[in-house]
């Protein structure tokens, strides 16, 4: 996180919806200056991206990767890149006599449809439901260390009647497409669109498995691929995945796990650009985040990884459009979650939120109407003081970074116009005791 007035070019932030890896921390994303994406190994399917040069919302992006690295369902994807099969083969499967010195060797994918048409084949020819579940099962195991082109079979598999079969294939797809190669292979409309019609049915008991998995795999899949974001775009997809979020705000506990996917995947889908943010936005998914923001604030405990996608989602949409004013409710609502967070992530999206918006007056005497001052204020003064005590975990250049983020905004606020003086007022009625 940067501090305020330099330049540089910022990064784009990605969370591919994989259950149990990790996410990749801003620090780790601000050791690679002038890269596109903040991710490990990040996927490029043609993406042009637009570099921005604010340090505060390079900061503000660059926390997109940062809050669910440890526990998170929905993470960041950490790919293994095109050589990710043939360092796991040993040498003697292409050479199993050890006697050629033939250096034109290859992997056996890489030639022409030979191993695997003979795999496609095999799955094919499964007749026993059983067999067929335990072989997608070997490949999910895999994911993307798996060696063969199945594509045909799933493209197949998932369009057909047995939902079990389907639900395994949903989530073949979302661990193959961790890996930037197959990524490619399966960001096709003949999988996107089966996916995309999955998702837009009403959600039931029976059926909220196989949803979950196939809003996985749309979120993998458009995992800064412009190919993949382009086809959920022509197919309607922004309105029916924010149907999908919208309906899952009813059942808070039950749907928890949709909810969340569906938030990750509406902000790979967004990362692409300004037409894809613009998309979402027109669809609604401000105010959907709103709601996530306003009930999760009323918590006695808020979920972190709920408030820091929905905080992460209005980043992306302000980077794609810097000029972008958020209307009053949603800039206090992010003013009220920073008020009852401890979380020292959520406490910097927030000010590095706030920090982007106060390049308006109108937010600038919002945050100074509602106490934002002396919020950030106390706020410093007890970091320090946990800080000083050993009580926060976290390495102090975290600390420091949240902290200079506050005294940057403190200082936009304060020389913002009539709420300086306004401020002044009570900073001298306060020295006083609060008399007079």
């Amino acid at each position: 996180m940067g501090g305020v007035g330099a330049q540089t070019q910022r990064a784009r932030p990605s969370a591919i919806a994989g259950c149990g890896e990790r996410m990749l921390t801003p620090r780790a994303a601000r050791a690679l200056p002038g890269a596109r994406c903040p991710m490990a190994r990040s996927a490029d399917c043609g993406a042009a991206q637009t570099p921005i040069t604010s340090v505060a919302r390079m900061g503000l992006l660059s926390r997109c990767n940062t809050l669910t690295r440890q526990k998170t369902d929905v993470t960041i994807y950490s790919g293994a890149g095109p050589d990710c099969f043939t360092t796991c083969i040993p040498k003697n499967l292409f050479d199993p006599v050890g006697k050629s010195n033939d250096s034109s060797l290859t992997p056996p994918w890489t030639l022409p449809n030979k191993s695997t048409s003979l795999e496609a084949i095999s799955i094919q020819n499964i007749t026993n439901v059983c067999e067929l579940k335990e072989k997608l099962n070997e490949i999910i195991s895999a994911g993307k260390n798996y060696e063969h082109d199945i594509s045909s079979c799933l493209k197949s598999l998932l369009n057909g009647s047995d939902q079990d079969i389907m639900l395994l294939c949903a989530q073949a797809i979302s661990e193959l497409a961790k890996c930037d190669i197959k990524r490619e292979t399966y960001a096709q409309k003949e999988f996107v669109e089966p996916l995309l019609e999955i998702v837009s049915k009403d959600i039931s008991a029976g059926t909220a498995e196989l949803v979950k998995q196939c809003c996985r795999a749309l979120g993998n899949l458009c995992c800064d691929c412009d190919t993949a974001r382009n086809i959920i775009l022509d197919n309607n997809g922004p309105a029916i995945l924010l149907k999908l979020l919208t309906n899952t705000l009813g059942d808070v506990e039950k749907l928890a796990e949709i909810r969340l996917l569906t938030s990750k995947t509406l902000l790979n889908f967004a990362i692409g650009g300004k037409q894809f943010s613009e998309s979402i936005v027109n669809e609604g998914v401000i105010d959907v985040q709103h709601k996530i923001l306003l009930r999760e604030s009323l918590k006695e405990v808020m979920n972190d990884e709920e408030v820091t996608t929905a905080l992460l989602i209005l980043s992306v949409i302000n980077d794609n459009n810097p000029e972008v004013l958020f209307e009053p409710h949603i800039n206090k609502i992010v003013l009220e979650v920073l008020q009852e967070t401890s979380s020292i992530e959520v406490s910097e999206l927030c000010v590095e939120h706030l920090l982007i918006q106060a390049e308006h007056e109108e937010v600038k005497s919002l945050v100074a109407r509602e106490g934002g001052v002396q919020l950030l204020c106390a706020r410093l003064e007890g970091l320090r003081a946990r800080r000083a005590a050993g009580e926060l975990a976290a390495p102090h250049p975290e600390l420091d970074a949240l902290a200079k983020q506050a005294c940057d905004l403190i200082v936009i606020v304060l020389t913002g116009g009539g709420w300086w003086s306004q401020w002044w007022r009570w900073w001298r009625w306060w020295q006083r005791g609060g008399k007079g």
